[in-house]
C-alpha cells in the first residue's frame, strides 16, 4: 500500500511540473529508488543492459528518473530498456 501511494505521489509531482515541489520530487524519487532498486542493486552489472518489466501500478513509473543515494539517476548508472508483459502485448494488438 505504501508503495502505491509513493508511486502516485511521484507521478503527480512530475505532472505538476511545479518548481516549488522540486525538493519533494527529489525526496520521493530517492525513496522509490531505495524501495525498488536498492534491494537488487548489488546484483546489477554496469556493463549489462537492465530489462525492466513493470507490472500494474508500476507500469507508469519512469524508473530512469529514480535517484540513488549517490545522487545519480538510475539511467546514469545503468543502461535500461523496458519490456512489456505478454498480456499487455496481446491486449495492445
Amino acid at each position: 500500500f505504501e508503495l502505491r501511494e509513493k508511486t502516485e505521489k511521484y507521478l503527480n509531482l512530475i505532472k505538476s511540473n511545479n518548481p516549488d515541489s522540486a525538493d519533494e520530487l527529489n525526496l520521493v524519487s530517492r525513496e522509490l529508488y531505495k524501495i525498488l532498486i536498492e534491494p537488487v542493486a548489488a546484483n546489477l552489472q554496469k556493463d549489462k543492459k537492465i530489462s525492466l518489466i513493470p507490472n500494474k501500478f508500476l507500469f507508469n513509473v519512469p524508473f530512469a528518473s529514480l535517484i540513488s543515494e549517490k545522487g545519480a539517476y538510475f539511467l546514469e548508472e545503468f543502461e535500461l530498456f523496458y519490456k512489456y508483459s505478454k498480456t499487455l502485448s496481446y491486449t495492445q494488438k
